[in-house]
């Protein structure tokens, strides 16, 4: 099913992929060099 262990899993590497990218763009933004590049 959609909650089985390798779709829980992978959902969550993607998910700390984007927070990690998310963070990123954060930082760029609040020291003023935001580009826009999560598209």
């Amino acid at each position: 099913g959609i909650w089985s262990r390798g779709y829980f899993v992978s959902t969550v590497g993607v998910n700390e992929q984007l927070i990690r990218k998310y963070i990123e763009y954060q930082g760029k933004e609040d020291s003023g060099q935001a580009e826009l590049e999560l598209a």
